[in-house]
């Protein structure tokens, strides 16, 4: 009887570790997902930093971070020009993703609130 209840303890305890790990495991993982680092211009290749500072147009490149998202890398960077801020997206070739004005992002999600709302 004891040998019983020694093996049904000793199957549950392995099955909890087992658990952990497995839910650890996922929680690194969802960690790698998304993983962006803030750079220097000195640190994009060349085909980036030529894209982006096309883009800046005289302008100043405040922010660039790289994002790997499922082993896609792309540049996204933070451009001044004048009194306009800007966002730009460029893929790890170059080419340009997206370019917009950095209040746009936010007024969008305001216009998709409201659109929801009615």
């Amino acid at each position: 009887m004891k040998t019983r209840l020694s093996m049904v303890i000793l199957m549950v305890a392995v099955l909890t570790l087992c658990f952990a790990a497995t839910q650890l495991m996922a929680a690194e993982k969802e960690e790698c997902k998304g993983k962006e680092a803030k750079i220097t211009i000195a640190d994009v290749p060349a085909a980036v930093a030529a894209t982006l500072q096309e883009q800046a147009k005289g302008g100043t490149i405040d922010e660039i971070e790289q994002e790997d998202e499922d082993g896609v890398v792309t540049y996204e960077a933070d451009i001044t020009i004048g009194a306009d801020k800007f966002e730009a997206k460029v893929g790890a070739d170059g080419a340009l993703i997206s370019m917009g004005k950095a209040d746009d992002e936010k007024n969008e999600g305001k216009d998709e609130e409201k659109e929801d709302a009615d």
